[in-house]
């Protein structure tokens, strides 16, 4: 099988796995599948490198060429590449309105974006994935639910805090309620056929959870006082695909777990800077 982007390797993916549905108040559908397995055989020694052509590589891993490509400049290529090929990298994998967001800044375009991750790895003699690859690999997609299904079921709508159908259509692929309640549901028996979107119309994301290690400048004395001499942490991202452009990534959106843990003082002097040193630098 081809698939002409990534988006409807993705898609793909999904069709393959046969997940049911999830609904999300009354208007969403929401289908879920766990590809790390596909993406990232155990057999793989060198899990973000793209083994297309390579004995290793079956018919099916294959067919995630594009999904893999996209994971290889968003998690491994943009550590270690040179800052005068990183914009070119960037603009290969990301949509020329991509928007970029961490715990710290929000850039847009691509530029702005490789000028954020030069900024973001100063600090550091080394930064990389912890073995590799990712920990986990999750494909999602969403669609409206058909005006037929919405009439026929009766019920209360659960609510997402009414923040518009944006926000909506946003807050079951990146945020979940921690409790497990309210946030999702199964599907009725009515959803549980339903079909997946057409990849032009398509919402798909990617949601990668993984464990990165970041090795500190001896110079930043005070720093690693607090830290030591690296950080391990884990990062959730998630990778909103654009159809439009060929499955590139419209939207890529970091959390970094126990955030929190981080001393007050410091996450506010590294708050304040970030945007000090965005808007210095006219991005």
């Amino acid at each position: 099988m081809t698939c002409a982007n990534a988006t409807t390797a993705t898609l793909a993916a999904i069709r393959r796995a046969a997940p049911q549905p999830e609904r999300h108040g009354r208007s969403l559908l929401v289908w879920r599948a766990d590809v790390t397995d596909e993406l990232f055989p155990s057999s793989s020694s060198s899990p973000f490198l793209d083994n297309g052509g390579g004995a290793a590589a079956s018919s099916l891993s294959s067919s995630l060429a594009p999904v893999r490509s996209l994971l290889l400049v968003a998690f491994d290529r943009r550590f270690g590449a040179h800052k005068a090929d990183l914009p070119d990298l960037v603009a290969s994998a990301y949509a020329p309105d991509c928007l970029f967001s961490n715990n710290l800044a929000t850039v847009v375009s691509p530029a702005n974006v490789a000028a954020a991750w030069r900024f973001l790895a100063a600090p550091f003699v080394a930064t990389g994935v912890v073995g590799g690859g990712p920990l986990r690999v999750e494909a999602v997609a969403w669609a409206p639910v058909p005006a037929f299904q919405e009439e026929e079921e009766a019920g209360p709508p659960a609510e997402f805090g009414g923040a518009g159908p944006q926000a909506a259509a946003l807050s079951p692929v990146v945020e979940e309620a921690e409790d497990g309640s309210g946030a999702r549901a199964r599907a009725p028996a009515s959803t549980k056929m339903a079909p997946l979107p057409p990849p032009a119309t398509a919402s798909v994301a990617l949601v990668v959870e993984t464990e990165q290690r970041w090795r500190l400048f001896p110079t930043l004395v005070l720093v690693r006082a607090v830290f030591g001499d690296s950080l391990r942490v884990r990062v959730t991202s998630t990778l909103r695909l654009s159809p439009p452009s060929g499955g590139k990534i419209a939207a890529h959106a970091d959390r970094v777990e126990g955030w929190w843990a981080v001393p007050g003082p410091l996450r506010a002097l590294l708050g304040a800077l970030a945007p000090a040193v965005v808007t210095a630098l006219g991005w």
